[in-house]
């Protein structure tokens, strides 16, 4: 990172991830065995790969630790708006499915700090278009914080830092319009929890373990048993990318077992479908998904689209 800050990964096994105590206790365990000094926790919700939430209870009990152990505590919200889970089915239990322990997002700002006897000043959030409104390539975010002096001033130099015309003239019109953005993020929300189900229905297809989404951009799966070490996982993501088609490999999130990969599914349905196909094609499976839940062969697939390009 540019200020040579150290980053400590927390891997919260799927057991440990449904209890609020387990997951306070990944944290800690997490700051008292790092080789450096801790100065606080960079917490993102919902979580990126896994497309899940964190209870309330264990923000709650993550912002105590924080208090007991001097550290500052910074909530990475850039997909606060694009959540779409549905709390009925998480009553619905499959092996190799693992489940979110919550649905409904919880934002650290609805917390009642001096009720949790927590200060303010240690208490920060970050927030960005580029996810929820889809806008990657613009530089557009926020950092709120409250109580905290020394931070406030150092925030200053950054006014020397000016947002470009092009996502000024492009985003104050939406944001100024609130009916509108509401339209913008309802729709948002459809469609990701349509391309969701397709990449759900992939999975399940193809009998992949994998993180059920409720929130995000994307969906964690295993693509590959055969992946014994990461130098095969990465051997996958160069056969993806020579179809045209980019996965994030479990090692980039600091995942321990080989094979896991990170699928983004917010793209148009049909390009997600191709893109799917690329992917069995590396992975090497012998039937593909569709929609409708067809099976086909490779050679029949093959067969259409060399009638479709002779006529």
């Amino acid at each position: 990172m540019r200020n040579s800050v150290q980053l400590i990964p927390v891997y919260v096994p799927f057991e440990q991830s449904q209890s609020a105590s387990d997951i306070v206790q990944a944290y800690r365990s997490a700051a008292q065995e790092a080789s450096c000094k801790v100065r606080g926790i960079l917490f993102c919700n919902p979580h990126n790969p896994h497309g899940h939430i964190c209870p309330t209870e264990a923000i709650d009990g993550l912002l105590q630790y924080c208090q007991e152990a001097d550290l500052h505590f910074i909530s990475d919200e850039i997909y606060a708006l694009s959540t779409f889970g549905d709390r009925d089915e998480l009553s619905v239990r499959c092996k190799g499915v693992y489940n979110s322990p919550e649905t409904e997002f919880t934002s650290i700002l609805s917390r009642n700090l001096d009720a949790l006897c927590v200060e303010r000043s240690r208490v920060h959030v970050l927030y960005s278009i580029s996810k929820d409104f889809g806008c990657s390539g613009i530089r557009l975010g926020c950092l709120v914080s409250q109580a905290n002096k020394a931070l406030r001033m150092s925030q200053a130099i950054l006014n020397n830092a000016k947002l470009c015309n092009a996502a000024t003239v492009m985003i104050s019109p939406m944001l100024s319009n609130i009916p509108e953005m509401e339209k913008i993020v309802d729709l948002n929300i459809k469609r990701l929890a349509q391309a969701a189900q397709i990449a759900i229905q992939f999975a399940e297809f193809h009998q992949l373990e994998y993180y059920k989404p409720v929130a995000g951009l994307y969906i964690w799966l295993r693509l590959s048993t055969e992946c014994a070490t990461f130098d095969d996982e990465e051997a996958l993501v160069q056969r993806c990318s020579q179809l045209g088609v980019f996965v994030g490999s479990g090692a980039d999130y600091a995942e321990p077992q080989p094979g896991w990969f990170r699928l983004t599914f917010a793209i148009p349905e049909d390009k997600l479908l191709q893109g799917l196909r690329r992917i069995e094609e590396a992975v090497g499976f012998k039937v593909i998904f569709t929609t409708d839940l067809s099976v086909q062969s490779w050679a029949t697939v093959c067969a259409n689209w060399w009638r479709g390009i002779r006529g």
